[in-house]
This record gives C-alpha cells, structure tokens and sequence, in this order.
C-alpha cells in the first residue's frame, strides 16, 4: 500500500479510494505483464533463436498468475490466516 499513500491522501470518500486501489492493482497487472513478456522473449531469442508469440504470452500469463498467488498467500500469511 506504501505506492499509493499519497492518492489516498486526497481521495474525498471510499469510492474514490476503492478506485485508487483498483488503478493500482491495474497498474501492477499490466507491468508485471509486460516485464515477464519481454524476458521470456529475450530467453527465447537468445537461447533458442526464435520466440513464438503463443509461447511468450502464455508463459507470462502463466507468471502473472503466480505472482498473484503469492501475493494472496503472502496477504493471507500476514493476516495469520
């Protein structure tokens, strides 16, 4: 939550906090994305000469799904859930 402290500031009432959150999340979805798209695309280019477009798009969807997972175990964990 430290990223967005300083929005949330000025944010006048829950909706608008609950939309800074949500641009947030959005945010890190979308980096988190492109970043593991474009090193999956470098691996590939590099070690195998080609990289296929299916293969980097599933394989950087898939870590997005596990950077997610860990995020909810990691929120989970500090709750003591």
């Amino acid at each position: 939550m430290e990223l967005h402290h300083g929005l949330l500031r000025y944010a006048r009432n829950d909706d608008e906090r609950r939309h800074i959150v949500i641009l947030r999340e959005f945010f890190i979805l979308v980096a988190a994305f492109a970043a593991f798209a474009s090193a999956v695309a470098a691996y590939l280019a590099a070690f195998h000469g080609e990289a296929a477009l299916k293969e980097i798009l599933s394989t950087a969807f898939a870590a997005v799904i596990g950077l997610y997972v860990g995020r909810y175990i990691e929120r989970r964990l500090i709750r003591g859930r």
